[in-house]
């Protein structure tokens, strides 16, 4: 009997743990967070799918193009020249890749997702944002030498007109940042291209160091943040010099 109850204590105690384990936690706090929010103010109707997630780009086809020197069909490049054989050859081993936003993709596939967009992005809005100021400072240049040249022929009543012209012309640069926009763009198309060299420099081998992933996550991310000019970035950056100083 004593054996017996020895071995219910122990039987006990195992249900116990079981009943204990990391599985039964987990379900008992899905279990209180459900029932938190079932007694809430906020209801499973209120659950709906938010706006704009559309600007989030997700569940896009995108055509992913791998390297052709990777198969032996890549040997047509040293043998022909002809175009259309090459891309024959390259739409041969492309792949159609979704982006849902969720599932963890490659190196290839985070190029062709996030770096193309930005790249294609910064080449079309570099010379845009380059054609407009030069606009707005020829006409800055124009009312200025009008003006000089109504004070010379004695007409003077026309100058202020001349001055507003340009001073509105130059406040429209200063109010759309024309100038440091054009700055940022170009330099984060430069960085970018840099970016681009190295890894396309890099072997088979060697795009597959973690490492190198790395590296081209968080460049790229850091490309992106300094040419939208991040507030979060100027805002910790702001913090730090301001603890340095109190520390100091």
């Amino acid at each position: 009997r004593a054996a017996q109850g020895g071995g219910a204590d122990q039987a006990a105690a195992g249900k116990a743990n079981v009943s204990h384990g990391p599985r039964s936690v987990l379900a008992n706090k899905i279990e209180m967070v459900w029932s938190d929010l079932g007694s809430s103010e906020i209801r499973q109707a209120a659950l709906v799918k938010p706006k704009g997630l559309d600007m989030l780009n997700v569940n896009v086809e995108v055509k992913v193009d791998q390297h052709p020197a990777l198969f032996e069909e890549g040997q047509v490049f040293h043998v022909t020249s002809s175009k259309k054989k090459h891309q024959e050859v390259i739409d041969q081993f492309h792949y159609d890749f979704v982006d849902d936003g969720l599932k963890p993709i490659g190196a290839n596939d985070y190029i062709d997702i996030r770096v193309s967009p930005y790249l294609r992005l910064y080449e079309g809005r570099a010379p845009s944002l380059s054609w407009r100021l030069s606009v707005m400072q020829f006409f800055i240049f124009a009312a200025s030498t009008t003006s000089t040249a109504l004070g010379a022929f004695d007409m003077p009543a026309y100058i202020p007109v001349a001055l507003g012209v340009g001073g509105a012309f130059g406040g429209i640069i200063a109010y759309q940042n024309l100038e440091t926009r054009l700055a940022r763009v170009n330099s984060a198309l430069v960085s970018l291209s840099r970016l681009m060299v190295w890894w396309h420099g890099l072997s088979v081998i060697e795009k597959r160091i973690p490492g190198n992933k790395t590296f081209l996550v968080d460049t790229m991310e850091g490309i992106i943040q300094l040419e939208s000019g991040n507030m979060v970035l100027n805002a910790r950056k702001a913090t730090s010099g301001g603890q340095g100083g109190g520390q100091q």
